[in-house]
């Protein structure tokens, strides 16, 4: 708002007159130059010298243009500029700690107590603030500058961030990150004092300590698709002290260490057949808030889900089309789990093979459960993808050859379109469940066919 009310005052002047001189004994006011029109010749007055090469110039190359003369003492001490200064125009910020009170006195009526420091601070961090903003950093209710208004960028470009503030912003956005982090001021580069910061984010996150605005913070840099690279790289680089607990660490951390460090203090504890009880509610916690999702695995849910897994109702189950049904309806979603698992972990069959176990205790109640049906076997699986084409809607077949029902509704479940309708039907098998023969179902075909020499149908 500042930079407005100057350019105002400039155009103002320049509305009777050509030129218009600025002194600014004190060089403080020189940001505001940068609000003004490039149609404005700007012309730097230092010493008697300059004054009269910047006569030269606006009399001569830029006779038609409007001309500033910015003048870095007081009006009285100028020399050949005098005549500009009495038949031209002329505008005084030798004291801007006088000019800003003045501005904000004509556009809100109130005198302000702060401190020139304070008036120069939001002064510069003004650029977009509208008079309700001034009004309420005159009153002391907002503080002018507001770390969590650049904090999160100054970690993410460090020397960037630094360039865009003077010595003035920069030595209190200095103070207010070194009172934050509780640490002792130091003259230090930017990159070295964001290192400062992550380096007490990243610990407090490793023991749980992490509060306030620190977490504040982190939550946006893990949540930000522009960001999150150089948080990324930040954790990466973060060496963890070796006796940590990954239990003790905060449940939205970012080191995947820890959690292959909890994969294996799981795996451990299932095959010794201890309790597992903490490990999965951290587990829980860690899985089910989305904040910083980017850095938690998805083996981590696929995880819980098996340690948590509990195969009820099959005592009520009587028919081959029941346990069908079951199975789609909820185990299906622990085999995905489980391929998830292996994925990941295939190649530490040590970790793996008490989760391996667990889910073949689980996956054996399934399967007792379906030879103990004493019902007739009718398979239903015939001509069902000839019924599911004849519809004159546009129509996909999902057809999974050998593999699980759960592989054809992991598919399902990833289609997120509301406009595509699904059907789900589960069958029972022709038998003997080879290839030629259950395909050949599918299709109609009365004759068995070698579906291997066919074009793929999927």
């Amino acid at each position: 708002m500042i930079g407005i009310w100057f350019k105002e005052d400039i155009e103002r002047i320049l509305a009777e007159h050509r030129y218009v001189v600025v002194t600014d004994a004190n060089g403080e006011g020189e940001f505001l130059l940068k609000y003004l029109s490039e149609d404005i010749k700007q012309l730097p007055i230092s010493n008697e010298y300059s004054e009269i090469e910047a006569k030269y110039l606006a009399e001569s190359r830029y006779a038609d243009s409007q001309i500033l003369f910015y003048a870095r003492k007081k009006a009285v001490q100028l020399t050949f500029l005098q005549e500009y200064v009495q038949t031209g125009g002329l505008l005084v910020l030798d004291d801007m700690e006088v000019y800003i009170k003045q501005k904000l006195f004509d556009a809100t009526g109130k005198n302000t107590h702060l401190t020139k420091d304070q008036l120069l601070l939001a002064a510069k961090l003004s650029e977009g603030k509208n008079k309700n903003w001034w009004q309420s950093v005159a009153d002391g209710t907002t503080e002018p500058l507001r770390l969590e208004d650049w904090l999160l960028d100054f970690l993410h470009a460090p020397a960037a961030i630094r360039q865009k503030m003077d010595e003035t912003v920069w030595n209190v956005f200095r103070s207010e990150v070194y009172r934050l982090i509780n640490k002792p001021q130091t003259e230090q580069p930017a990159d070295a004092m964001a290192q400062e910061v992550v380096n007490v984010i990243l610990q407090s996150l490793a023991d749980n300590s992490i509060e306030g605005l620190l977490l504040e913070v982190y939550y946006q840099w893990a949540d930000s698709t522009e960001k999150i690279d150089s948080l990324r790289k930040y954790a990466d680089n973060y060496a963890l002290p070796t006796d940590i607990n990954p239990l003790k660490a905060h449940p939205n951390h970012p080191f995947a260490a820890l959690d292959r460090q909890l994969m294996q203090m799981l795996s451990n504890a299932m095959k010794m057949h201890q309790d597992t009880t903490e490990l999965t509610k951290f587990l829980n916690q860690r899985t089910q808030d989305r904040k910083a999702k980017a850095f938690k695995p998805q083996w981590l849910q696929s995880v819980w889900l098996l340690c948590t897994f509990k195969v009820e109702g099959l005592g009520a189950i009587t028919t081959y089309q029941e346990v069908a049904t079951y199975y789609w309806q909820r185990f299906a979603a622990l085999d995905t789990a489980m391929r998830r698992i292996y994925t990941n972990w295939l190649n530490e069959p040590a970790t793996l093979r008490p989760l391996q176990e667990h889910y073949t205790i689980l996956n054996n109640e399934l399967l007792t459960c379906w030879f103990d049906i004493k019902d007739n076997y009718i398979s239903t699986q015939k001509d069902i993808v000839v019924n599911a084409l004849a519809s004159d809607k546009r129509t996909a077949v999902i057809v999974c050859d050998g593999l699980r029902l759960e592989i054809a509704e992991a598919v399902v479940s990833s289609i997120t379109d509301k406009n595509v309708n699904i059907n789900r039907k589960t069958a029972l098998s022709v038998l003997p469940s080879v290839t030629e023969n259950g395909m050949s179902a599918l299709f109609g075909c009365s004759d068995m066919m070698m579906w291997s020499s066919c074009p793929s149908i999927c």
